[in-house]
């Protein structure tokens, strides 16, 4: 025995293992009473032999115990036992951990053997206990087939149920595994009890009633209590998943439903016939063997647990596999045929009674699944005798494609049996090859192939020099198909052909013949610069270009399935070339990838030519008449014409005369003509000069020119001047029918004593012709790019397949519209503008805008302001004129905002920019955008200059009734417009003026007896607007209007306008300057002297500095002309709607000052928010009132008017007001006019001052 100081021992803890994961937990407590056992190797030191030795302890309050005093090197062991009633031990050495886990084994309450060092304390010997858990539940008749426990599917008594552990290591496949079996009770219902937690078990079910399997598995996830009800039993074997239970855990949804078994079967049969049909005769065959494929346990047919069992046919060929799985895979194979027989076609005919199932090929039916209860007697298989083909392959020596007695084979050709597979189809992925040659006869032949299948031969390799003869020349007579040749002339194939059993087809032929020319085609793509669709001289040929050649294939027909493509691309002249093709064969040609912007000219165009018939001009004398039935000799010219008139004499004959040389012919009634030997469909074009003779009415100089007597043109005109020689153009036609016609001239005037006729000259006649060419026009369908279908003789070489092209057309082109808000934009909702003429200007043959050979075409704009040109060249310029707009209107500013689609481009003329087109571009952007103009106005008083000094006193009263008239210069000199008269106050207007320059006149003649104007421009300086602006004449200056302006300037202290609101809805109540009212109206720092607003009312302002006071007039909303106040209150309406309002983002911006003391200074509690004094929104919308009571108050003027809204939902006035200044008083007289300088329209010069105030004396 060991020294104590190297004496060892052993120790840890039993613990409850409540979650049952093998691990001690935290929270897990200790279990006491527990007996330990410890068992030693006693005096040898091994366990096992008859002197261990063994000492029982038990575990202490906290489950922990110990064993000391023990020998190291000796084997020891511990048993633990006396658990807690339904417990057992947890999963053992589980984590990793040995300080942690369990390290008893579960089955024997054991530990495995160990030793121990001297001196060592293992402390790491643990035992886990856990609850122990049970599963169980029913076996029942799926009776409606779902897998899953339906209401009233009863159980299955009886049933063997065999639960396989996963012994002392808790897993399943190892040599440890345990077993128990027990059956189901009358309910089918089992259970397996006394688990333990953490171990792998699985349920195997077995001895199952007759005729019954298992339904399918799993039918339901993801549904808890859908899992609950649906069968666990794997099909083939039975068995479930592998399960691992928790403490406690009572598993009881481990189920497995039953279903009636299914079977397979029926017959095989001799197809005499080789229909793939079971007719009423056709016997079965017996011994052939029938082996059927199953998907074994995981029912999929292909993995390593297929199973096979293999039966044979009995006497009538019939067969029959039961007691199958429903929902297995199954495929049935047929073998061991008699000699020399194959399958028939299989699914001949829709009837799956009747047909045969088998691949012919592989002699296995597809894979297929069955039903419970499900007898499938519809897997037959047909068996033929086996067919055979072929024949010859020979010289056609005559070329007739018939084999005649003398024509020698060829041997040696290769010959392709192509079959149609399993599928028995040609053209599918499953057919078949095989390759044999001719023998020294030509003879061929392929034995033991398939009667009903598809099959094709094909001849090739030919000797040098040969093709095959033309096919099937004979149809109708079976003799001559016997000896015909059946191969196609381009592909060597034969049509397809279907043999029946035990047929040898022995007339499949191929005749050779020596091989002809081949042909070849192409030609050109060019440039067509002029258009015209003819390949002109110095027209350039186009590179790169791609040229697809379809042919008509093996039957020489294009549309048919056979079709070939070929590819080139032009070269650099353009030019392209196919070549060995088959004569006979059908061709065409399909032109792609132009250059960018290009597209194909006109197909087939006629080239036109001209001919000159004759022509006469008559220079100088001729010796023969030109037109005269007989020469007539002696002619002279001076003035180089010939002259037809009526002559005076009794028999009223025509008369010939060159100038005024009379010369008497007498040829009656075709007096100037010639015969003209006409082609047939050629035009023929006559023009000359005509001149009729001066002074001489138009039944004088009347005239016509016949065709064979018949009128072709009459002309009957009346001289003018005294000359005669007004020459006019004319042309007349008429087409060739190729006879000989007579064109003759004839005088038809009235007989004069030797009257003068008209005059003739340049008299010419041209023939001209179109003609189709077709080795220069283009071939290409300008939409397809395709030509016309072209078939070739042996060796021709067709070089007339051109195409030429040209730069694609352009366009232009968009909209005419009403910008609303005058901003230059297309808004939305902003309308089109109907009926605005558009002009397009183009740059013509030169390209360039502005040479003499510009183009113009005219269009309208449509219902919606839209317009286009089209079939424009590219490269070229083009600009665009809008006119004959709206009356008021005029164009908007042009390329605002930067957006060329939406923006105006014409400009205050009404013209775009010039642009350039590119090839086959549409180019919407050139818009023009109108507004209504903006119409201004002049006026103001005629009053009494009581004290003559020209200038308004406050006590000087108007004059009424006094006319006034309104004149305009028009560019060249001045209009009048219209006239007014003066009202009761001495005020006048003129309203809605276009920009201009005016002058006004007053008319002396409405002036009070014994009154004159007073003097004018008595001041030039600020006193000017108070004094008289007529002449003695009662006439202004010139007076320079700008667009909308409503010239308004007033006399002192009448131009300081804030915008102000009625807050009490009693109207503005203003202050005259007389108040002492003293604010910053210039803005300069300093206090000025001005009329005010009453402390009911209010001012609308903007604390732009935030300082929280109205500091001068520039943080209220106004200015120095009329409306000004408004616009710059118009800047807070973000929306644009005429209205600001809590819609819009600046509301808030907006304060009101109500100056409650009347004293000009922004005092505590004056200003607050538009809220803070119940308004809920401004109208910017205005309008202006120069006349009425309500505009004038205590010296002041309410010039512009709106409203506002209340939260009360009362309306009340917002007015911008004109204040009085300094100590001015009344200013009712006040001057609506601005001082400018004044052009000098008529060379003189006008004084800068427009007042138009006019004074009387």
């Amino acid at each position: 025995m060991a020294g104590n100081d190297n004496l060892a021992s052993v120790g840890d803890q039993v613990w409850y293992d409540e979650n049952g994961n093998g691990i001690q937990d935290d929270s897990e407590r200790g279990l006491a009473g527990i007996s330990v056992t410890l068992t030693g190797g006693g005096e040898d030191g091994v366990i096992g032999t008859d002197d261990d030795t063994t000492a029982t302890i038990t575990t202490d309050v906290n489950g922990n115990y110990k064993f000391d005093n023990l020998n190291p090197g000796e084997e020891y062991q511990l048993t633990f036992s006396d658990l807690p009633d339904d417990t057992t031990f947890s999963q053992s050495n589980i984590g990793g951990d040995d300080t942690q886990d369990s390290d008893v084994n579960k089955d024997t309450g054991s530990t495995d053997i160990f030793t121990l060092n001297p001196g060592e304390n293992n402390i790491d010997m643990d035992a886990g206990v856990v609850k122990e858990a049970c599963l169980g539940d029913t076996v029942w008749f799926d009776t409606n087939e779902d897998g899953t426990q339906d209401f009233g599917e009863g159980g299955v008594e009886g049933v063997s149920v065999t639960l396989t552990g996963g012994g002392a290591d808790g897993v399943i496949g190892t040599g440890d595994d345990t077993t128990e079996t027990i059956t189901t009770d009358a309910d089918g219902h089992y259970a397996f009890y006394g688990l333990n937690p953490g171990e792998e078990y699985q349920v195997t079910f077995s001895n199952l009633p007759d005729g019954y399997t298992f339904t399918p598995a799993n039918v339901s996830t993801g549904d808890s209590l859908a899992e609950a009800l649906d069968s666990d039993a794997n099909q083939v074997t039975g068995k479930t998943d592998i399960i691992v239970l928790g403490p406690e855990e009572y598993k009881d949804d481990v189920d497995a439903g039953l279903v009636e078994t299914a079977s397979v079967g029926d017959r095989v049969w001799y197809d005499e016939n080789g229909n793939g049909i079971q007719d009423d005769s056709e016997r079965g065959l017996a011994g052939i063997s029938v082996t059927l494929t199953g998907g074994g346990e995981d029912g999929v047919i292909g993995t390593d647990d297929d199973t096979t069992a293999t039966i044979t046919t009995d006497v009538n060929g019939n067969y029959q596999f039961d007691n199958l799985n429903p929902g297995e895979e199954y495929q049935l194979t047929f073998s061991d045929l008699p000699d020399d027989t194959t399958f028939s076609q299989s699914n001949i005919g829709g009837d799956d009674t009747q047909d045969s199932d088998v691949n012919k090929d592989t002699g296995s039916t597809d894979i297929f699944t069955l039903n419970p209860g499900e007898n499938n007697i519809d897997m037959d298989a047909g068996v033929v005798k086996e067919a055979c083909l072929g024949d010859t392959v020979w010289f056609d020596t005559n070329e007739d494609g018939t084999q005649d007695f003398g024509e020698g084979g060829v041997e040696g050709v290769s010959v392709t049996l192509t079959g149609g597979g399993a599928d028995g189809v040609i053209g599918t992925g499953d057919d078949t090859t095989e390759t044999i040659t001719t023998d020294a006869d030509g003879h061929y032949a392929f034995y033991g192939l398939n009667p009903g299948e598809e099959y094709q031969v094909t001849f090739s390799n030919l000797p040098d020099g040969y093709e095959f003869t033309q096919a099937n020349v004979s149809t109708g007579d079976s003799l001559a198909e016997d000896l015909d040749s059946d191969a196609d002339p381009t592909t060597g194939k034969t049509d397809i052909v279907i043999l029946g059993p035990e047929e040898y087809n022995d007339k499949i032929d191929a005749g050779i013949i020596r091989q002809k020319p081949k042909a070849s085609l192409g030609d050109r793509v060019w440039y067509d610069d002029n258009e015209n669709g003819i390949q002109d001289d110095g027209e350039q040929g186009v590179d790169g270009v791609d040229v697809i050649l379809t042919g008509g294939g093996a039957d020489g027909v294009i549309g048919t399935d056979d079709d070939t493509t070929a590819t080139t691309t032009t070269d650099v002249n353009g030019n392209y070339q196919f070549n060995n093709l088959n004569a006979g064969e059908e061709y065409k040609v399909t032109f792609s990838n132009l250059p960018n912007g290009y597209e194909f000219t006109e197909a087939n165009a006629k080239e036109i030519t001209e001919e000159v018939v004759f022509e006469s001009s008559f220079e100088s004398a001729p010796s023969s008449g030109d037109f005269a039935a007989a020469p007539l000799e002696g002619w002279k010219s001076t003035d180089g014409y010939l002259e037809i008139k009526r002559s005076g004499s009794a028999d009223g004959n025509n008369h010939i005369e060159l100038n005024d040389d009379a010369i008497d012919y007498y040829q009656d009634a075709r007096q100037i003509h010639r015969d003209i030997a006409t082609e047939a469909g050629k035009q023929y074009t006559l023009t000359f000069q005509y001149s009729p003779r001066a002074g001489f009415s138009a039944d004088v100089n009347a005239m016509e020119v016949r065709l064979d007597g018949s009128t072709l043109l009459a002309v009957a005109e009346s001289g003018s001047g005294n000359s005669g020689n007004e020459w006019k153009s004319y042309t007349v036609s008429f087409e060739g029918d190729g006879s000989t016609k007579t064109l003759e001239f004839l005088s038809t005037g009235t007989a004069v004593n030797y009257g003068r006729g008209a005059h003739l000259d340049d008299i010419k006649l041209v023939a001209s012709s179109s003609i189709n060419d077709d080795t220069i026009d283009s071939d290409a369908d300008p939409t397809t790019g395709m030509t016309q279908v072209v078939t070739l003789a042996p060796g021709e070489n067709n070089t007339t397949l051109d195409a030429g092209i040209v730069k694609k057309k352009a366009s232009l082109g968009d909209r005419v519209w009403y910008d609303r808000d005058r901003d230059g934009i297309q808004d939305a909702g902003e309308g089109g503008v109907r009926g605005v003429n558009v002009t397009l200007t183009g740059g013509g043959a030169d390209g360039v805008i502005g040479t003499a050979d510009d183009t113009t075409a005219t269009t309208t704009t449509n219902a919606n302001g839209n317009y286009k040109f089209e079939n424009l060249n590219s490269g070229e310029q083009y600009k665009v004129t809008f006119s004959n707009l709206p009356s008021r209107y005029e164009f908007t500013q042009a390329n605002a905002g930067g957006n060329d689609a939406l923006d105006s481009d014409a400009n205050s003329n009404g013209m775009t920019q010039i642009v350039t087109l590119a090839p086959g571009e549409n180019n919407t952007t050139l818009d023009a955008g109108i507004s209504r103009k903006r119409l201004g106005a002049i006026g103001d008083r005629v009053w009494n200059d009581y004290d003559r000094d020209g200038y308004q006193d406050y006590n000087e009263s108007g004059l009424r009734d006094v006319r006034l008239k309104l004149y305009k210069w028009n560019g060249s000199r001045s209009v009048y417009q219209s006239s007014t008269y003066s009202n009761s106050n001495g005020n006048y207007l003129f309203d809605n003026l276009d920009a201009g320059y005016y002058y006004i006149q007053a008319d002396k003649n409405t002036l009070p007896g014994g009154y004159t104007f007073t003097r004018k421009d008595t001041y030039s300086n600020s006193y000017d607007s108070r004094d008289s602006d007529v002449n003695r004449y009662g006439r202004t200056d010139w007076i320079q209007l700008s667009e909308g302006e409503r010239d308004m300037t007033w006399d002192v202290g009448a131009y300081y306008c804030p915008v102000a609101i009625d807050l009490d809805g009693d109207g503005i109540k203003t202050l005259g300057v007389d108040a002492g009212v003293n604010f910053d109206m210039n803005n300069d720092g300093g206090l000025d002297s001005t009329g005010w607003l009453s402390g009911s009312d209010a001012f609308i302002v903007n604390d732009s500095n935030g300082n929280g006071l109205v500091d001068n007039r520039s943080e209220m909303f106004g200015g120095d002309n009329t409306g000004d106040g408004f616009r710059k209150l118009a800047e807070f309406d973000s929306n644009s709607d005429g209205v600001i309002n809590t819609s819009d983002a600046r509301f808030d911006e907006l304060l009101v000052w109500r100056d409650a003391n009347e004293n000009g200074i922004t005092d505590t509690g004056e200003l607050g928010s538009l809220e803070d004094f119940g308004i809920t929104s401004l109208d910017v919308r205005f309008e202006t009132r120069l006349e009425g009571a309500e505009t004038y108050d205590n010296g002041n003027r309410l010039l512009d008017w709106s409203s506002a809204e209340m939260t009360d939902g009362a309306t009340v006035d917002l007015v911008d007001v004109y204040f009085a200044q300094g100590s001015t008083g009344d200013t009712s007289g006040a001057n609506l006019m601005d001082p400018f300088p004044i052009p000098d329209f008529v060379g003189n010069a006008f004084n800068d001052e427009t007042k138009t105030t006019t004074a009387l004396v």
